[in-house]
């Protein structure tokens, strides 16, 4: 079959083989269908299949396109003492028996600490990555559901990240869409409540350094080490204007959009969270991860991933199964307490000896 061999020959160089420099519409409704057919895709299996929800877009997306092509769709969502539940009472009600809440509320958070890192043989930033642990297992041997549907990776692929936003208004120069940039900037402002002054002041450092060897957002790290600021070298976050040899603006954005998945969701998604799954035996499987889906966003036009402000506004814009509120609300609900529970609350005579060491880090 020439279409399998020609996808295995895709697959086999990866990411390598995009052309960045595509400028395509993007229309709504043809992009939705073709998001509900890669959900389809990754829902055929000859046991049940369960998916993970939250308060956000992504997720919702998900499950809800799951439902339309499964008998019964379990949805599981989290709360412990540390974070409320992500879901609102509204949509509580909405969802009815299909929703399961699972209560993380973990007895011994040192106990977990020192199994993910055993499982990782690393150690880890993210302490979702406790919750989610505990959560998978909770399924896996309470449900025994063996397949696990997540919305991990919109942010990536659609662009959900403040920091993106900044090669984004560089990109919109080098194509002098002024237009276009005033209105993302004013836009960006009004959905996520950050006054202009300070975008500016960020973008400008994002342009300030785009020729240096360092990220201005990784300078901060340049305090814990003997060298001045100015001999200071940290590993870029985004490519430099050098790395990206190019002054196209199309090949300029979607090459941040690249590095920021290698860097950051193919270590997370592909990697810690398939471990975390598969040690409970669940086969843990990420639509928005799609080489397809991805290569379908990389062919259109950068303009449309901050449209007049809105972060995933491909998203947004094409998921006709979720409501108006839901679709058009800023960045989901976080859980503000989870990380500073764990340091102020659960872990604090650990981070008090880590503190009291002659090695600050």
């Amino acid at each position: 079959d020439k279409d399998f061999h020609f996808r295995f020959k895709k697959l086999s160089t990866n990411l390598d083989n995009f052309n960045l420099s595509l400028s395509n519409s993007f229309e709504g409704r043809c992009h939705d269908s073709f998001l509900t057919d890669i959900t389809r895709e990754h829902l055929i299996s000859d046991v049940p299949i369960a998916t993970t929800i939250s308060g956000g877009i992504d997720s919702s997306v998900v499950s809800l396109n799951a439902e339309k092509f499964t008998k019964k769709n379990n949805m599981f969502s989290a709360f412990s003492e540390s974070f409320d539940s992500e879901i609102s009472d509204k949509r509580l009600i909405e969802y009815k028996d299909k929703l399961i809440n699972i209560d993380c509320t973990l007895a011994n958070t040192g106990k977990y600490v020192d199994e993910i890192i055993k499982k990782l043989s690393a150690p880890f930033e993210s302490s979702s990555w406790i919750y989610q642990d505990f959560l998978m297992k909770e399924i896996s041997s309470k449900f025994n559901y063996k397949v696990l549907l997540v919305g991990e990776g919109a942010d990536e692929i659609y662009s959900g990240y403040k920091r993106l936003f900044y090669p984004y208004l560089f990109s919109l120069e080098l194509a002098e869409e002024k237009e276009l940039l005033d209105q993302s900037i004013a836009g960006f402002s009004v959905f996520l409540g950050i006054n202009k002054e300070e975008i500016l002041k960020n973008y400008s450092l994002f342009s300030e350094s785009l020729n240096s060897k360092t990220d201005y957002e990784d300078r901060i790290y340049s305090k814990y080490f003997s060298n001045s600021i100015n001999n200071f070298e940290y590993e870029r976050y985004f490519p430099s204007f050098e790395n990206i040899s190019s002054n196209d603006p199309e090949i300029f954005y979607k090459k941040h959009l690249l590095s920021y998945l290698n860097r950051a969701d193919i270590p997370s998604t592909l990697y810690v969270l398939d471990i975390i799954s598969m040690s409970y035996g669940i086969e843990l499987r990420v639509p928005f991860l799609d080489i397809k889906l991805y290569e379908e966003v990389m062919n259109y036009s950068f303009k449309y991933h901050f449209n007049r402000g809105f972060n995933k506004y491909i998203l947004r814009k094409s998921s006709s199964i979720l409501n108006e509120e839901i679709r058009w609300n800023k960045f989901k609900k976080q859980r503000p307490t989870a990380i500073s529970s764990l340091i102020y609350d659960t872990l604090t005579d650990e981070i008090l000896y880590l503190l009291s060491q002659e090695n600050i880090l």
